[in-house]
């Protein structure tokens, strides 16, 4: 099992994404935390499942516009992503590993 979570930077943005997210693994595997604005999807740790969720984010976020941004936990790695175009796709700024 694997969480993924997701903190935008928005909280006017978050319905789009819950939608796609939820027709991907449905309501049962989602937790939204409206003080953090932090959306966690619960998989198994297939790669196929955290592909679905990363690609489910990199649609939302390049839809979403240019300046957009969002960070993105699967286990103990994180990515901040910014959207640089909506015809581009996301641009990865920055990786950080927690201990």
């Amino acid at each position: 099992m694997v969480e993924i979570h997701v903190a935008l930077a928005d909280p006017a943005h978050v319905q789009g994404l819950l939608g796609s997210l939820a027709g991907l693994f449905g309501g049962s595997s989602l937790a939204y935390d409206e003080g953090r604005n932090e959306i966690c999807v619960s998989s198994e740790w297939e790669s196929r499942d955290v592909n679905q969720v990363i690609g489910a984010f990199e649609s939302w976020l390049a839809a979403d516009g240019i300046g957009s941004s969002a960070r993105l936990w699967i286990g103990d790695t994180s990515y901040e992503m910014v959207a640089s175009a909506r015809t581009s796709p996301p641009v990865t700024s920055g990786v950080r590993r927690w201990s």
